[in-house]
């Protein structure tokens, strides 16, 4: 458990607002997330990221009861519940999609490699799946729906860091072994509309590369394709710069200097995290914590806004 200060400003991060077809530990239901927002709101002034790093770039001190609210990955979810909720309670937020999953027609994207493993978990008929990785086999059981989340998620660390098609490849499998069809998970993420509406309401948009890779471990090849590309097909959607950008996984290991300099030559101005911690004056705008929403109970938020990181 670690405390810090009370009085720095804080950056909130959510994946998916629902409350099914997510892979479980992405997602807060909407009900909970209004609570959470509603009580943000009575405690903090909720501002946009963009205000928080032009502080910090001008050195200027950032108000202590400041907070911003971000969403990484892209679900379709952000712009048809979080969003208006936000505004309902006079917010914003800013988004950082996973290019590559945006619904943009025919074809349809491929999905998040962690949602499949939810769906996967979700939908065999079997009471255990045997997974294997690295050469070491174990069951794991699909008995209870928390069971199931509990499968998901353990599936997911173990390959969570390999390269995409090498996890695909494995989810692939699993999907055989568990007797279950992987479909597109039609209208699950962002489409360009989507993001036009986001933009409407107020909120920001930023990238988290093209296929969520981990940046940390990439060839600098990859790391200039994540980062560029992905942020130059964001703004051929939305038609507007995009200069926010969103680390896939987020740990200090998922990145370094030279991911940070490929950010910089590309034009980002700043990055977050997943790190946990506060902000305040003289922080590294590419490196910038946040505390995590999700489905905790509100109880959870108000230690993590306390700096208790349970």
């Amino acid at each position: 458990m670690v405390a810090y200060p009370p009085g720095w400003a804080a950056i909130l991060i959510y994946h998916s607002v629902s409350d099914r077809d997510v892979f479980a530990d992405n997602r807060i239901d909407p009900p909970a997330f209004e609570e959470q927002i509603r009580y943000l709101s009575r405690c903090r002034k909720i501002v946009p990221l963009g205000d928080i790093v032009q502080r910090l770039e001008s050195g200027a001190d950032i108000p202590s009861d400041w907070a911003a609210v971000t969403f990484d990955d892209g679900y379709a979810d952000n712009a048809r519940t979080a969003a208006p909720i936000l505004k309902k309670h006079g917010g914003s937020g800013s988004f950082f999609p996973t290019v590559g999953v945006l619904d943009r027609g025919n074809p349809p994207s491929e999905p998040f490699f962690y949602d499949w493993v939810q769906l996967i978990v979700e939908r065999t008929a079997r009471a255990e799946l045997r997974v294997a990785f690295d050469g070491r086999a174990e069951s794991v059981a699909l008995s209870t729906q928390a069971s199931r989340d509990d499968a998901a998620l353990r599936i997911v660390l173990a390959i969570r860091e390999r390269p995409p098609a090498e996890r695909m490849a494995i989810v692939r499998k699993l999907a055989v072994d568990a007797g279950v069809a992987l479909d597109s998970r039609a209208n699950l993420y962002l489409s360009t509309p989507d993001l036009r509406d986001l933009l409407d309401a107020g909120m920001a948009i930023g990238s988290h590369t093209l296929t969520h890779a981990d940046l940390g471990g990439a060839s600098p090849a990859d790391v200039e394709r994540e980062v560029a590309t992905s942020k130059r097909e964001l703004e051929s959607l939305i038609g507007r710069p995009v200069d926010g950008f969103a680390y896939p996984f987020g740990k200090p290991r998922h990145y370094n200097a030279g991911v940070i300099e490929t950010l910089k030559r590309a034009g980002y101005r700043f990055a977050v995290t997943t790190s946990f911690g506060f902000v305040r004056a003289g922080a590294d705008v590419f490196r910038l914590p946040r505390i995590p929403g999700r489905a905790a109970a509100l109880v959870r938020l108000k230690a993590n806004l306390k700096g208790i990181n349970l």
